[in-house]
């Protein structure tokens, strides 16, 4: 994985259809992905998981514990019981669908998954909302989205005083850094 990330933590609402996906090198990373949940979007009211020991963990139940956050396990083989199960399959589904028509290595799944969880908070979900508005109460603006595609080349600053640029590949939109239209790019 990118960065030393062997998996991804992901975060679902039932109701919002709000998606965070946090990258982690071990399932020993599973609280730290929930604190930083907690710390960008706030505690949620219920957490289901699929029974894993990093979930069930004694240092995950004393964050429920601290949040106030109720606690729900689906049956081993039932991944049913959970309603978050299929929004993951869909997110699998476009990530491999977008590395292919992209041409962009396996190796950068964990980029593109970011991307893809990102695209899905800014549009319209089962229900006619926009998940990102129905979490935050602010409209959302997709205009970061809208100006180049994933895995698409573009001319940065090569970061010397030169005024050179070199040839990179657009990632998505960074959240949280800088103003909406500031962008996460791969140089070579």
């Amino acid at each position: 994985g990118h960065a030393g990330c062997k998996m991804l933590q992901i975060y679902g609402g039932i109701d919002s259809e709000f998606l965070a996906g946090f990258p982690m090198r071990s399932e020993q990373d599973v609280p730290g992905t929930l604190q930083s949940f907690i710390r960008h979007h706030g505690a949620m009211k219920g957490l289901m998981s699929d029974n894993a020991k990093s979930e069930t963990s004694l240092t995950m139940g004393e964050l429920l514990k601290q949040y106030c956050i109720a606690d729900r396990q689906s049956e081993p083989h039932y991944q049913h019981q959970n309603p978050i199960e299929r929004r993951i399959q869909d997110i699998k589904k476009s990530t491999n669908l977008i590395l292919d028509q992209v041409g962009c290595d396996k190796r950068y799944w964990l980029i593109c998954t970011q991307y893809v969880i990102g695209l899905f908070n800014v549009l319209v979900n089962s229900k006619g909302d926009i998940p990102k508005s129905v979490v935050t109460g602010e409209v959302t603006d997709i205009s970061a989205y809208l100006s180049f595609h994933f895995w698409e080349h573009v001319f940065v600053p090569d970061g010397s005083n030169n005024k050179k640029e070199v040839l990179a590949r657009w990632c998505g939109p960074a959240e949280n850094i800088g103003d909406v239209l500031t962008y996460w790019v791969l140089l070579p």
